[in-house]
């Protein structure tokens, strides 16, 4: 688990769990029980600005409930009640409705507290991570990425802004990785036309997230005229087999795929590829298939030599012009001619 500058103590008496001052990370869901067959929880859904919805594996009730937020200075918790909302007709039995007195702002993590229990007097305790509710995220488009490694440039993935709005909570999907198979944006306002990119290893000093417009990081690849964020993976965090999604918020729709295979490839080699890959086929959005006989092949990409979105698909920002999205869509582009955060180099003519 990853270790943070985080002041925690946490203490569990019979149903009780205390909370004393830690920094409010992504991590895994944890969850305590007293009886030996409590209810089990399913899913945490933040259906707006000012709702969340739980579901649980039988009809609960509810015993407590509340939300810690970050304080002002990133570390201290506040706690503030989360109030339970009368079932409506139509909601199903297992799923508990919540209405927050505070909520976490856009992009800003928070934890979700409750205790529960089911009709025999078994309880849960549960501890559920979230994110603040993006009400108008930014549609993107996938644009340059590199899967190879040669420091200090680093492995990427460009995205062009073909609707301005607000990047938090925006779920970058990278099915390969094992460690961390979704990324997700910090706040950062953008406009339409932005060139935004995920570098996904900081290998060189003083580098930062770009989450306004005002900010300039440094960084050999940074650019003065796009939006930089940087991630700190190691050991091919980007792998060329791989299924990349654009997704506007966990549990939200997807917003743009890029189904990509290395030479030679003929069945994807995890399940989760194979999941990724049925999900953009069945979404719409990946066209030609979910097989690797339908994926652009990346055989051919280094350093210097990226795979990028045909450049004439960037002289609109009309999302309609942006439609085709399948391996036709994608080259490798000549050698030396990598380009994050601006425009793709021009394609050369294939005859």
């Amino acid at each position: 688990m990853k270790k943070t500058a985080c002041r925690a103590i946490a203490c569990s008496v019979g149903l009780t769990v205390m909370l004393v001052s830690c920094a409010i990370e992504n991590e895994a869901v944890k969850i305590w029980g007293e009886d030996s067959i409590p209810p089990v929880f399913l899913s945490l859904e933040v259906d707006s600005s000012t709702q969340i919805r739980a579901s649980f594996s039988a009809p609960v009730s509810v015993l407590e409930a509340s939300v810690l937020l970050n304080g002002p200075d990133g570390e201290e918790v506040r706690s503030s009640p989360a109030e339970w909302i009368p079932r409506e007709p139509g909601i199903p039995e297992q799923e508990l409705c919540f209405t927050l007195e505070e909520f976490p702002s856009v992009g800003e993590k928070a934890i979700f507290s409750a205790s529960v229990s089911d009709s025999s007097g078994n309880t849960l305790s549960m501890s559920v991570p979230f994110t603040g509710f993006n009400a108008k995220p930014a549609i993107l488009r996938i644009n340059e990425i590199r899967t190879a490694y040669s420091k200090p440039k680093v492995e990427f993935i460009e995205f062009v802004v073909l609707q301005g709005g607000n990047l938090g909570g925006i779920e970058v999907g990278n099915a390969a990785n094992t460690v961390r198979p979704v990324w997700e944006f910090p706040s950062s306002e953008v406009e339409t036309g932005d060139y935004v990119v995920y570098h996904l290893r900081s290998v060189e000093d003083g580098l930062i997230d770009e989450v306004s417009a005002e900010l300039v990081s440094p960084g050999t690849e940074a650019r003065q005229d796009a939006r930089d964020f940087w991630d700190n993976q190691a050991k091919a965090p980007l792998k060329p087999t791989n299924v990349i999604t654009v997704r506007e918020r966990k549990g939200g729709s997807l917003q743009d795929v890029l189904v990509c295979v290395a030479a030679g490839v003929e069945a994807w080699p995890t399940e989760a590829l194979a999941s990724a890959a049925a999900e953009a086929c069945e979404s719409g959005i990946w066209q030609g298939g979910a097989q690797p006989a339908q994926a652009f092949c990346s055989a051919g990409m280094t350093a210097t030599r990226t795979a990028g979105r045909n450049p004439d698909e960037q002289r609109s920002a009309d999302v309609e012009g942006w439609n085709d999205v399948s391996a036709g869509s994608w080259r490798i582009c000549p050698t030396s001619k990598a380009s994050p955060g601006t425009v793709n180099a021009a394609w050369s003519d294939p005859s």
